[in-house]
C-alpha cells in the first residue's frame, strides 16, 4: 500500500527544497501550489469563476491571472478569501487524489 505524508509549512520555511528531496529519493511529489497554477490558466474553470467573483481588474495585459492583485484583494477580506478557497480548494483536492491515485495504480509501495 502506498504511504501518504504531507509536507506542510509557512511561505519560505522550506516545503519546496524538503519536497525536491524526498523526489531525489524517489518519492512521488503532489504539490498543491503547481497544481493551483495549473487550474487558474486562462480557459480553466477556475479561472473564469475567479475573474467573474473579482472583476476583470485581476487580469494582466496578456490575458493571465495577476496574483499580486488577487492577494491583496483577498487576504485581507475573509469574506473574498472564504469564496476564493471555495472555488480552488475543491479543486486542487481533486486534483491531488487523482495524481494520488494515479501513482498508488502504478507504483503500490511507492511514498507520495
Amino acid at each position: 500500500m502506498a504511504l501518504l505524508a504531507g509536507l506542510t509549512g509557512g511561505m519560505g520555511s522550506g516545503k519546496t527544497t524538503v519536497g525536491q528531496m524526498l523526489s531525489d529519493l524517489g518519492a512521488h511529489v503532489i504539490d498543491a501550489d503547481t497544481i493551483t497554477r495549473s487550474l487558474v490558466e486562462p480557459g480553466q474553470p477556475a479561472f473564469h469563476e475567479i475573474v467573474d467573483f473579482l472583476g476583470s481588474g485581476v487580469l494582466r495585459d496578456e490575458g493571465t491571472l495577476d496574483r499580486g492583485k488577487i492577494a491583496d484583494m483577498v487576504f485581507n477580506d475573509t469574506g473574498k478569501k472564504e469564496a476564493l478557497e471555495a472555488i480552488l480548494h475543491p479543486r486542487v483536492f481533486a486534483e491531488e487524489q487523482r495524481l494520488y491515485n494515479k501513482i498508488r495504480e502504478s507504483d503500490p509501495s511507492a511514498l507520495v
